[in-house]
């Protein structure tokens, strides 16, 4: 018996063994990072990169969005605008929100562990009226015993949550260059549910969180913190197979990059994790096609966005075409005219200034027609 058991272990190590070693070879996200490092599953634990905003240049942060590096923005205050507004961190407190929202019904989530059917497994579990819910918040009713003790307002569209507080919202130079802003939403409705879904609205409790995710399509994303901190970790898109994505359902991950399970997810510890503490008055960029995991440290206001831009084109046209095919029930399907439309549009400019950004050529780029910040009403060409 204790020799078969021995063979049995020796056979579940090397099957264990021949599966990982075909993951290192067979990976499609095999690419280097901002700082060259390429080899898939090294472990490593990274610290992300800080920038201060008077310093990071649009050729700089394509070098880190077209390498898939998350970093984080500072000193955004720098560029605030002539009637109060800073890019990217809207001037959002418990007092605003509940003076602009009051009347709206919010939509609380949980994350459920074994949801797999919702997004980041925040599952919606109560409908509150906004200012019951911001009341709660400012007065400190929220305590580890309270009902909404582990509720989460989760990516809230501000057009269907609370319209007023888009008038506050200017997008970051950095991301202001949507592709999906310049089609029109008449091309199918599920496009236009995507396209006009953003920006979002988050507003957590302590030690509130949403489990390990990939964001839809592979669209890149960026977040700013007004109050509170966030834990984020976040992998490169070359490590990904070793997070058992689900293979029925893109983007979904039964792993915890917070709490290992080495028995059930023994590659996951081998996956290198970008982490930072992300402090009020920050923005962060989430790559595309990185999975990520955030940890609310304290009570949260946050805004965030997803956007496909140049960088992350590619990646996007990648995987829509890959999964266009997964047959009737795939939201995918429809995305053949957004390909389509995406192929009649005039990039030249964005694909030469991505050219000179990874070539090192920072001033040609500043020569070319470089975003700038802007008003969402601007923002949203109103392309129909």
């Amino acid at each position: 018996n204790q020799l078969l058991h021995n063979r049995t272990n020796s056979l579940t190590l090397s099957s264990f063994s021949s599966a990982f070693n075909k993951i290192l070879s067979d990976t499609q996200y095999g690419m280097a990072d901002r700082h060259g490092r390429n080899r898939i599953g090294e472990g490593l634990r990274l610290p992300i990169d800080r920038f201060d905003a008077n310093n990071f240049t649009y050729a700089e942060y394509l070098r880190y969005a077209k390498t898939s590096t998350p970093v984080i923005i500072t000193g955004m205050i720098s560029q605030v605008t002539y009637d109060g507004i800073v890019p990217g961190l809207p001037n959002w407190t418990l007092e605003r929100l509940n003076k602009l929202c009051f009347n709206r019904i919010f939509d609380l989530k949980k994350m459920v562990v074994n949801d797999t059917n919702s997004w980041a497994r925040m599952k919606l579990e109560k409908k509150i009226l906004a200012k019951k819910y911001l009341d709660m918040m400012e007065f400190g009713e929220i305590t580890s015993t309270s009902v909404l003790a582990d509720l989460y307002l989760h990516d809230a569209s501000l057009k269907k949550a609370c319209p007023e507080l888009l008038k506050d919202v200017i997008v970051p130079k950095y991301f202001s260059e949507d592709l999906m802003q310049r089609l029109p939403a008449s091309l199918h409705w599920q496009y236009k549910n995507y396209r006009d879904y953003w920006p979002s609205l988050f507003i957590s409790g302590r030690n509130t969180s949403s489990a390990l995710h990939a964001d839809w399509a592979n669209s890149a994303a960026w977040m700013g913190l007004m109050s509170g901190k966030k834990r984020w970790r976040i992998v490169h898109p070359r490590d990904r197979p070793l997070l058992y994505e689900d293979p029925m359902k893109k983007n979904v991950f039964p792993s915890d990059l917070f709490n290992h399970d080495d028995k059930n997810f023994p590659t996951v510890k081998y996956a290198s994790v970008y982490e930072a503490v992300l402090e009020p008055g920050e923005v962060i960029f989430i790559p595309s096609a990185a999975p990520h995991q955030v940890l609310n440290i304290g009570e949260t206001i946050s805004i965030a966005m997803n956007f496909i831009d140049i960088a992350a084109f590619d990646s996007f046209k990648k995987d829509i075409t890959k999964n266009k095919f997964a047959g009737s029930f795939s939201h995918y399907v429809w995305l053949d005219k957004v390909l389509d439309a995406f192929d009649k549009l005039d990039l030249s400019n964005e694909y030469a200034m991505l050219t000179a950004a990874m070539q090192g050529d920072d001033l040609l780029v500043e020569t070319m027609n470089v975003p700038t910040h802007k008003r969402v009403i601007d923002y949203k060409l109103k392309v129909h």
